[in-house]
């Protein structure tokens, strides 16, 4: 589980520093550092649930900024919850295209920097 949030050494050296603090004899140190070994969920389903806890979290600010809209401009109309991330997550998918586009443009026309040089 370590290595999810940690490198790989630096959950080696947790574990083995939580294994040096507690007296504990041979096998149930061995078992304690296999326990943490084996409960770290595979990555990508770690990745998986992040994204789409990303995707939720940006289409709930979308639908914020929508509500503030409406609200500036006194409309009075209101969407369904799932018709709103719908629309939501469309704005986020033209923004992030808009934004790729842009920065490629940029890149191609060498007004952009290197920034891995």
């Amino acid at each position: 589980m370590l290595e999810v949030v940690l490198p790989e050494a630096t959950a080696e050296r947790v574990v083995s520093w939580l294994v040096g603090v507690l007296p504990l004899p041979g096998d149930l140190s061995r078992s304690v550092v296999d326990a943490v070994e084996r409960s770290a969920p595979p990555a990508s389903a770690a990745g998986l649930i992040a994204a789409a806890g990303l995707l939720w979290a940006a289409g709930g600010m979308m639908g914020s900024v929508r509500a503030a809209f409406r609200a500036v401009w006194a409309s009075e109309a209101d969407e369904p919850l799932l018709r709103g991330y719908a629309i939501a997550l469309a704005y986020l998918v033209g923004g992030y295209a808009a934004f790729s586009w842009a920065v490629t443009r940029a890149r191609r026309t060498g007004m952009l920097l290197r920034l891995s040089d």
